[in-house]
């Protein structure tokens, strides 16, 4: 998993990306 400030499959509150 990569901390990212937001993603398209995450609101930008959780930020997370696999």
């Amino acid at each position: 998993m990569i901390i990212a400030p937001n993603s398209s499959s995450n609101p930008p509150s959780r930020g997370l990306t696999s």
